[in-house]
């Protein structure tokens, strides 16, 4: 598999402070403030996209390329908005894209191999994008694909456009494949600039997988091309759309290793070697598939596992304690590891514990938090707004958003507190936080601080979260001779002078 390496573009600190107590905290606390009116979900491992019915994007999970698109390179353990106007996101984990309402097409994340469709091989494009940016050349778009690193678009008049990587057919354009190994940069250069597929009209959905692209019509008749199933000896590449016979089709997708299909009456088919056709589920109504897993949403609003660890395929039956569930998005079987969209329009994640759920459930590499493996383990959590920071009524942006474990709030340090004007040092695991007036001391994985001298018992102490290092925040803040506020119902946090 190809190797994608991405320059972590900042090393932020975060600090947590201890939040005292109070009983509205506390009710704050066991209050969802979850987020509702949802028409999309997608993931890819830590990395999740929702799409609301206004048209706004909600992104969190890992961000070390950009790939939430809020602007910043840090984790998010709970949705924050990112870009509004949008018809439909895709997320590959290592970059975003998204359908704006007005037909362009958008992306943000890692750049690697020139799949954002901004440059050409010797243009020198951005490594990472952190906002939107719009792709060149695309207009008049109504849908997009995207997985691993290639994307299609399909235009209003019914052609389909590729760009990205095409190293298993997945662009299905000869103006790639007529090239010979030596022509390589030209190669590259040609498969980073979105161009028409030919031999394809009259298409209404374009669908990806890991490796594989396919594009349906309005009749369901299906083209697919690229990677569809197996590797080494078992391997399945089509250098150009192909179409399948008696097939008509609803959605395509695919692992690494196997490729399946929701025909139009509600068949699920696997695609093997040969492209021969195996019945696997009847009475479906939606399919997807991560990097190594596949499953099906039943028509009664149950999910049915298909396969798991990318090619082992396991009887189909229903995922206990899943149901009503309108769409959904999947990373591990295995795992027991994806996000359900729930007919009443929420977003609940099943996971292992961790910022992907969305849900502020955070554990640090040291896990000084000592947190039950009750908590730990894969369960429904509903997926939360983040937390926002206002100073002085204007909202500030951090590198991480913060979040609340037993009472105690944990926000970035560097974005937090050098807006408040205070002057930051970190040495080796120790923090200084000072101003004109006082000076606190934490040390990491250490309940014991101190504000101008004089010793003070944290609840929780300093931590590191994904590089990250988090502390109490209303300890520093008023500590700073700072107020603080904290508003349940719209999850703000107010810290003024």
């Amino acid at each position: 598999m190809k190797k994608r390496i991405f320059t972590k573009v900042c090393l932020a600190v975060l600090l947590a402070l201890s939040l005292t107590p109070l009983s509205h905290l506390k009710a704050a606390e066991s209050s969802s403030n979850s987020l509702a009116g949802f028409t999309q979900v997608e993931m890819a491992g830590n990395v999740a996209l929702a799409l609301d019915n206004q048209g706004m994007v909600w992104a969190w999970g890992n961000n070390f390329a950009g790939q939430l698109g809020d602007g910043t390179i840090g984790f998010k353990s709970a949705a924050v908005p990112v870009f509004s106007d949008v018809a439909k996101v895709q997320v590959t984990g290592f970059y975003s894209l998204a359908l704006k309402k007005d037909g362009t097409v958008w992306f943000w994340g890692g750049n690697g191999d020139g799949v954002s469709g901004f440059d050409t091989y010797d243009t020198n494009a951005q490594a990472i994008v952190t906002k939107p940016k719009m792709v060149n050349g695309l207009t008049d778009v109504i849908d997009i694909a995207a997985k691993e690193d290639h994307n299609l678009a399909l235009k209003s008049d019914g052609t389909v456009w590729t760009w990205g990587n095409g190293g298993f057919g997945q662009l299905g354009r000869m103006d790639i494949s007529a090239y010979k190994p030596e022509d390589y940069r030209k190669r590259v250069s040609e498969q980073n600039i979105p161009k028409q597929v030919a031999g394809l009209k009259d298409i209404v959905s374009v669908h990806a997988g890991s490796f594989l692209s396919a594009a349906i019509n309005a009749k369901g008749e299906t083209w697919i091309w690229g990677h569809y199933n197996g590797w080494g000896s078992d391997t399945g590449d089509l250098m150009s759309p192909f179409k399948l016979p008696g097939i008509y089709a609803k959605k395509v997708s695919a692992t690494w290793e196997k490729s399946i299909i929701l025909d139009t009456d509600g068949t699920v088919w696997e695609i093997n070697k040969g492209l021969k056709l195996n019945k696997l589920l009847t009475s479906a109504s939606d399919i997807s598939c991560g990097t190594f897993s596949c499953a099906a949403l039943h028509s009664d609003g149950t999910l049915w596992g298909l396969y798991n660890n990318s090619k082992d395929l396991v009887d189909p039956s229903p995922i206990a304690g899943i149901s009503n569930v309108k769409q959904f998005a999947i990373h591990s079987l295995n795992q027991d590891f994806f996000i359900i969209l729930k007919a009443d329009g929420t977003l609940w994640s099943k996971q292992p514990f961790g910022y992907g759920t969305g849900s502020e459930t955070i554990m640090d590499y040291y896990n000084q938090m000592n947190i039950p493996s009750s908590e730990m383990v894969s369960k429904l959590r509903q997926v939360k707004k983040a937390i926002t920071v206002k100073l002085d009524g204007k909202t500030i942006t951090l590198t991480s958003n913060p979040y609340i474990y037993k009472g105690v709030t944990f926000v970035p340090l560097r974005s937090t507190f050098n807006e408040l004007g205070a002057k930051v040092e970190y040495v080796k695991g120790k923090m200084t936080i000072s101003d004109a007036n006082h000076t606190l001391n934490l040390t990491i994985r250490e309940k014991e601080a101190f504000i101008d001298g004089k010793p003070i018992t944290l609840d929780y102490p300093p931590m590191i979260i994904d590089t990250m290092t988090m502390v109490p925040l209303r300890f520093v803040i008023e500590g700073l001779d700072r107020k603080i506020d904290w508003d349940p119902d719209n999850r703000v946090i107010s810290i003024s002078k």
